[in-house]
């Protein structure tokens, strides 16, 4: 249940970033976006959304071990 609520946990926020920078994006258009990503300045909503894709990801992958280790 812990893993199940985590691993929900972790897409919400990844889809929350994701869609807090493609608000950021569409506000400064697309020129601006690509110039803020290269001076950093949008590295806090980037590191988010990288990192709770990667909880989400190895969330998946435990969820997928213990079940084939529950099939042996």
């Amino acid at each position: 249940m812990a893993r199940y609520l985590a691993q929900w946990l972790s897409g919400v926020v990844a889809v929350g970033a994701l869609a807090l920078l493609g608000m950021i994006g569409l506000m400064s258009g697309p020129e601006d976006f690509v110039f803020h990503l290269k001076e950093g300045r949008l590295s806090f909503p980037v590191m988010i959304f990288t990192g709770s894709v990667l909880a989400w990801l190895l969330l998946r992958v435990a969820e997928a071990r213990s079940r084939r280790h529950d099939e042996w």
